[in-house]
């Protein structure tokens, strides 16, 4: 599990406002992933390059400011995720977040399953509302789980691999 703070956004702010003043609160509905690094601003409206959208499966209040989100991410694509952002059942981004560590690797025709810790430190404490019901669903089995580990064990030797030939390089 990672934990993230992201900058909530001037369009997440307008609509957070909104439905507050309705009597009404906002509904965290997708996940969008892409490969961008750079510094989100308050101005951003959709992830610099998005490379995949899915829907958030699950979400649980942890806290007055903390929400954990899973979702499960499919399909051919690979990628590495250095950028990450978070919509409103409308289509609004409500929250981004970007960094020049990877959050993680989606590797080609693998499911991989995030489950995020969203702290949403900028809010007040009594305006995350999370219904009681929240949408389950499979989000692995065990040839999926096989697969998993299959890839994130390349992944990490890979990962070694390079940071011997970087520490080489170095030395020479």
């Amino acid at each position: 599990m990672t934990a993230l703070t992201p900058l909530i956004t001037e369009q997440g702010w307008a609509a957070l406002t909104r439905a507050q003043s309705q009597g009404q609160s906002v509904h965290l509905t997708a996940m969008a992933l892409g490969d961008a690094i750079y510094t989100p601003s308050e101005s951003c409206t959709n992830l610099q390059h998005e490379c995949q959208r899915v829907s958030i499966a699950q979400v649980t209040a942890l806290t007055s400011k903390q929400l954990q989100l899973t979702a499960r991410v499919q399909g051919e694509l690979e990628y590495w995720i250095y950028e990450w952002g978070v919509f409103l059942e409308d289509g609004t981004l409500f929250a981004i977040w970007s960094n020049e560590v990877a959050l993680a690797y989606k590797a080609k025709n693998t499911d991989l399953v995030l489950t995020l810790d969203l702290i949403l430190s900028q809010l007040p404490s009594d305006v995350i509302q999370v219904s009681e019901t929240t949408t389950n669903v499979e989000l692995c089995h065990a040839e999926t789980f096989t697969t998993f580990s299959r890839v994130l064990i390349d992944t990490l030797r890979r990962q070694v691999e390079i940071n011997r030939r970087t520490l080489n390089e170095f030395r020479n």
